[in-house]
This record gives C-alpha cells, structure tokens and sequence, in this order.
C-alpha cells in the first residue's frame, strides 16, 4: 500500500542536536571582571536575627570586615570580586563582611564570611565560610569553609540592567543539607531563608541554558540516497525486483532505481508531444511492469532490459486528469477519477460507480480501499464493492482529511488543523483506528507543535511516523507519541512513502531520493556521579557509565567555585580529582555518533576541622541543660543471607507467530532488581539490516522472575523465512548496590 500526495513544498535543514560546551570555546569571549558596584543586601533570616537578641538566647549579633547593617535590620556587603561570562551568562559575585550570631552564654555562636553568590546554568547558590558550633550541645566550633549555604530560585528573575549597572533583585533562596547543620539544627533543608539582593558595575543577564541530547533517544537521518532526474514525484516498489519507481511530472518520465542501494536501473520518457505528464506511479508486482497516470493509465514493460511504454495498453479517463493510483500484491492496480474507481487486473479495466466524486485513495495489501477528497472536504471512505457499483462508509471523525496515512492493519493517521483562534493554527496528530466492527478516533497526545500534514507516512513497525511540516521545512520523526527527531530536506519534498518492507522512502523535486531511517541511539547513563565527601588531603574519586550505540565516549568536566565556565578534566569510566577544594562542581559527558548528554553536576565536599570552644565569656555561666538527651541504641539483627540473581539466555531462540522471540530469563534474588536494556537492536537478515523491538521489565521485586524479549517486524519476519539471525542484546542488571552488565548472542529462527 501507498499513499500518493503531489505538491510543492520546502524543506530546511534542521540541526539533530546542540550541545553547548562552553570549556571548548572559551577563546571566544572572555568573563568580564567584576570589581565595584552597589554589593549585596541579605537578612539571613529574620526569625533568627529576632531569637538571637530575644528573651530565650539573650545573645547579640556583630558585623565585621566591612560588613553594615541596613535601616530594615538586614545586613550589607560590599562587592570584592567576581565575572560576568558572555558566553554563558553565568554571574559570580564575591562580597566581604561578616555577621556573627551568639546567645546562650556562647552555647549559640555562629559566624558567616565572605559571603559568594553564583548564578550559573547548572545552579544558583549562595556559598559563605562558616564557624559555627553544630548544636546547643556542642562545646567546638566547626569550620564550613566555602559551604553552599543556600539554594536560590532563578524562576521569573531577570536582572535590571541599566546605564552600565546590573541589579538581581530579591532571590528567593532555601537552606541545603550541607548549610543546615550551620545553624545548630535549628532548620532543616528546603527551610527558606531571606532574599539576597545583589548588584555591581558592569554587563549582566540570565544564565543561558546548556541543550543535550535528550538521553536513549532514537536519532533518524537519511540511511541510503541516490539521484533522479528534476522534477521527482511521487513513488512505488517492487520489493520482488528490487525496484524503486519514480514518476515526474516536470519532467516527463518514469525512473527505477534499485531498491537496495538506490542506484540507476534505467528511464522512461515521454515528448512534450505526447500531450501526458505521469502524475502517480504503481507497480504490478506480479509482473514487474510500471503504470502511470494522467488523462489516460498507461503501462511501462520491460523486454529484454529495456524499459519502454507499452502501446497497446490505454486506458483514457473521459475528461481531466486523475492523481490516484495505486496497487496490491496480487498485481492489481486501482485508480479513481471522479465518481468511478477503476480496477486494471491482466490489462482488463473493471470499472465501478462511487456515490460521489473522490479524487485519490489508498489500497492496503489485504485489498481494502479507502477513498479520500485530496481537494474538497470530505470525510475519508471505506469502500465496499458492489455489482459494478461501489458503496462507501465514512470513517468518524475524518471529515476534511486530505492527507492521510494508513498502515498495514488499516489504522489512519492524520493531521487537523484547527483555525479557530485564527490567524494561530493549532495542528494536532490523531489515529482512526478499527475497533471491533467500527472505527476509534484517538488524538497522540502532546503532537500540536511543529508538524503539517500535506506529507505523512507510517514505518512498517506502525511505532514511527513521519510528518512534513507546515512550511515544509523539515521532516518530523514521531515514535511511541513522541516527537523524537527531525531529519534535514534536500529540496522540496514530492513524497514521502512506505515500501511493502515497511522502509520509508522520500524523493524531492531536486531529484534527490533517499531511504530514511534510525542511524543511532542517543547515550543513556546506567551510572551517574555522586556527591562525594572525603576527609581533608584525601582525594575525591567519582564514576559513570553509558551505554548507546557502540560504547559512547565518557569524558569528565570540573567548575571550580567562583568560576563561571566548565573545564575539561578527564576522560574514561571514573575521574580522580586530587586536592579537592569543597564545592568544586563535577559532571560527566556521554557521546556518540549521534548525541551528546550530561550528568547532573555534583559536588565534593572537604570535612570540616573543628577547633576547641574558648573559654566562656561569663567566667563559667552554666550551659543551659541538653532538652533531648542522646537516644540509646537499638540492636540490630543480623541480616539473613543474601541471595544472588540469576539469569538464563538460550543459545538459539524460535520467533513465535506473534513474531516475538525470548532472548534472557531472569529471577531476583534476595534484592529487588533494575533491569535496564535497549529499545531496539539491529540485525542483518539475508543481507539487509532490519530493526528489532526490545521488551524488558524496568524492575522486579525480590524473588520475582522476568523475559526479556524481541520482536520483530513484518518484514523482518517474512525474510527470516529459512533463515537465521543473530540478535546481540546488552543488558545491566542492578539488584543490592551491585551492578552486572551481560551481552546476549541468540540464534533466532522461524
């Protein structure tokens, strides 16, 4: 089956991916220094400044090293340092100044310094050097050198930026883990604090957001191209021969390519004489013989390996011109030209009287026909044949559907355009498929952005759509609901179709010709890096993994604190960083052919030193009694034996009818188990490549078994008919902190 649509279109190029790696273009625009302007304004918290001096702590709070108190009781820092980075939009700004908090006869005694803030892509906080003693029970102070005090939420904040000034005004901000025990436990992570208020002299902005790869996504791309002549139209195949056909109306001819490599079998030409200009191609794959349409079907044999229009065969149309044609396996070919459907079998015409005027349609390989109005509202039809008559049901919900897509079970796709907030064009993706002895309208959920519907087509798996765009300026790519990808044009786009094999194949008017399809897998991690916190001197060890296609490149990036940019560190499966200051940032980068994707940053945390509490200031004022004396321990029983999982993979497997085939069978053992495994894998099957689904359970319970499984596709199935294939299948396996990582090799047979 194949749907025909002609047209003038356009197509742009479309980047696959962007991944904005700053380390690698530093050159191109160094941070500007920050070093004056209006500093920075923060209370703490209010509800802390009011206990620290109030009747239960009987305490006081001192600003030192420059630091001021406002008139509203917050405190003022000045502006010591800092960047701009132009490249990224990141901020730094170092200020100067303390604040000290003590009460409770010294029980309570808190000191933040030096405080920092950064406003960067991958995060913004507030960092300080702190002293504090971690509880009213403690008797030393902790040292939290350059600790991230506080989060701060960037959400609606833009800086006010004028006559060479930059002003961030009231950043919302909450306390982290690593702050909380600052505070003598008086609040817990997430506790908000005040807003910082912060400004300087000098160009400012929001940080610009990194773009990656969205991770384990399937990337589309032309797979094989070839070269026809101007003009190209629309497409047909015989998968028997190995044959592509082309017509062009420009131009005048019919083309065969092979379908395998998509080279030039041979041409053939009409003269401007001939008055016909081929519209549509089918193919009678019986015969092998090529027919066109204009005012007339005409027919293209090949004798001797010489293709040349058969002049005993016509069949002209009463008046006008028609653009359906079409054909099923059995070497039928079907045309409708107004109100008659037309069924040339053996060079003998049928011809069969519609209800109404339609001027194209579709016929799948099981023989049903579907009528459509390429230009005129009307509702897709199901026909039904009669005694030289033909009845026609609508399809619901298909009214004013000029383009759709059909696949093998008879399931339409289509686009709506929906004009009601006109001069905005709402475009949304809908299925009509069979249920039980009618059809179901089903809209795919979140597709409304960037599609048309002039061109679209079904992939022979029925998971993959491709859809022209509105403009014509790019090809989108939809698995499973999802707009995965988009593939670059080269021209404007004739048509778009589905070979019998289920591969999808696009020509434009250049006369360019290409099969489309999956050429990658965009990385995935199966291990991200971890905060690490390492005792002073030590060094901090961080590991990842990826998996994708082949194995994706692992290298390592660091932003020390008070920097504005990512740098290169390392590479491989683990990154080693000596000396680590705290708060250093680290992430990993996974990438492939196809894509590139990033860890979330983590960071290393030094141990703080403590020093001994000074002799009180009261000359041995009484601690205030412990409210919550230490809990005594709870024994803790030793644990039962643990049991390790277990999993078995055949060395050959038989492909069911369901066309699906077991390749690992795994039980869990005293641990609840992750199973992580590729969407899809590839194998070559009588010298073709074809693409196999993967079916795992993302996790099971303890003591529970699971399949994994492959299935195939239609056409995969059909050539593996006296054959074998072999399906390679990574799998990781993660159950009690342990991970185990087995690639599977099965024989797959019918």
């Amino acid at each position: 089956m194949t749907k025909k649509s002609l047209g003038r279109r356009l197509l742009a190029p479309v980047a696959l991916f962007c991944a904005l790696l700053p380390a690698a273009t530093a050159s191109a625009q160094e941070p500007v220094p920050i070093t004056s302007g209006a500093g920075a304004d923060w209370g703490v918290k209010a509800s802390f400044r009011s206990y620290a001096v109030g009747p239960i702590a009987h305490g006081a709070i001192a600003v030192e090293d420059g630091a001021s108190v406002n008139p509203d009781g917050t405190y003022h820092f000045p502006i010591k340092g800092g960047a701009y980075d132009p490249l990224t939009g990141a901020t730094v700004v170092q200020l100067s100044g303390a604040v000290h908090f003590t009460g409770h006869a010294g029980q309570l005694d808190l000191k933040i310094s030096d405080p920092r803030v950064e406003v960067t892509a991958d995060g913004s906080s507030l960092y300080a050097n702190v002293a504090s003693k971690t509880s009213l029970e403690a008797t030393e102070i902790t040292q939290f050198p350059n600790v991230r005090v506080s989060d701060i939420d960037l959400t609606d904040k833009t800086p006010a930026i004028a006559d060479g000034k930059t002003a961030w005004p009231a950043l919302p901000q909450a306390l982290t883990a690593a702050g909380a025990p600052a505070f003598a436990g008086f609040y817990t992570s997430g506790t908000a604090l005040d807003p910082v208020s912060f400004g300087y002299d000098g160009p400012g902005g929001r940080p610009q957001i990194e773009s990656w790869s969205q991770p384990g996504a399937p990337q589309f791309d032309k797979v094989v191209t070839g070269t026809l002549g101007n003009g190209t139209g629309a497409l047909a195949f015989d998968p028997e021969r190995d044959r592509v056909w082309s017509s062009s109306y420009d131009g005048l001819s019919l083309t065969a390519l092979r379908e395998s490599d998509l080279s030039s079998i041979a041409a053939v030409k009409w003269t401007v004489a001939d008055a016909f200009h081929p519209r549509n191609v089918a193919v009678d794959r019986t015969t092998g013989d090529a027919y066109t349409v204009d005012a007339s079907v005409q027919r293209v044999k090949e004798t001797g390996g010489v293709f040349a229009v058969d002049t005993t065969f016509s069949s002209p149309f009463g008046s006008g011109a028609s653009n359906a044609l079409d054909s099923t396996p059995d070497g039928t070919i079907w045309t409708v030209k107004d109100d008659q459907l037309s069924r040339f079998k053996d060079g003998v015409r049928t011809a069969y009287t519609l209800p109404q005027s339609y001027d194209n349609l579709a016929v799948l390989d099981d023989g049903s026909i579907f009528v459509y109005a390429q230009f005129s509202a009307r509702s897709v039809g199901r026909v039904t044949l009669g005694d030289g008559t033909a009845s026609v049901t609508d399809l619901p919900g298909t009214d004013g559907v000029t383009a759709p897509g059909f696949t093998a079970d008879g399931t339409l796709y289509f686009v709506e355009q929906d004009y009601s907030e006109y001069p905005k064009v709402t475009r949304r993706l809908w299925s009509v498929k069979r249920s039980g002895g009618g059809y179901e309208k089903t809209q795919v959920p979140g597709i409304a952005t960037g599609i048309g519907g002039s061109f679209i087509t079904v992939a022979g798996d029925g998971s993959t759509i491709y859809v022209a765009n509105e403009a014509l300026t790019g090809l989108s790519v939809i698995r499973d609901g999802k707009l995965v990808d988009t593939i670059a044009p080269d021209g404007t786009l004739a048509d778009l179709e589905t070979s019998p094999d289920g591969d999808v194949y696009a020509v434009w008017r250049s006369g360019r010709i290409a099969r489309l399809g999956q050429v990658g897998t965009t990385p995935t991690f199966t291990a991200t890096p971890q905060d690490v916190v390492v005792e002073p001197g030590a060094a901090a060890t961080f590991t990842a993994d990826a998996t994708g296609d082949a194995a994706p490149a692992l290298k390592w990036q660091t932003r020390a604190p008070g920097t504005t940019r990512w740098a290169d560190a390392g590479t491989g499966s683990s990154f080693v960083l000596a000396n680590p200051v705290s708060n250093t940032r680290v992430r990993a980068i996974a990438t492939n052919a196809v894509g590139a994707i990033a860890s979330g940053a983590v960071s290393v945390t030094v141990k703080a030193p403590v020093q001994e509490d000074p002799p009180a200031g009261d000359g041995g004022t009484t601690p205030p009694p412990v409210a919550n004396p230490a809990p005594v321990p709870t024994p803790i029983a030793a644990p039962a034996p643990t049991r390790a999982p277990t999993w078995s993979a055949p060395k050959s497997a038989k492909v069911s009818t369901k066309r699906q085939a077991s390749v690992l069978s795994l039980t869990c053992g005293s641990a609840a188990c992750a199973i992580t495994a590729p969407k899809t894998v590839k194998v070559k099957i009588g010298g073709r490549t074809y693409t196999l689904t993967v079916t795992a359970p993302k996790s099971l319970a303890a003591g529970k078994k699971g399949t994994v499984r492959v299935k195939l596709t239609a056409a995969a199935y059909r050539a593996l008919r006296g054959r074998k294939a072999t399906a390679k299948v990574k799998v990781v396996l993660t159950a009690g902190g342990q991970k185990t990582t087995r690639t599977l090799s099965v024989s797959l047979k019918r």
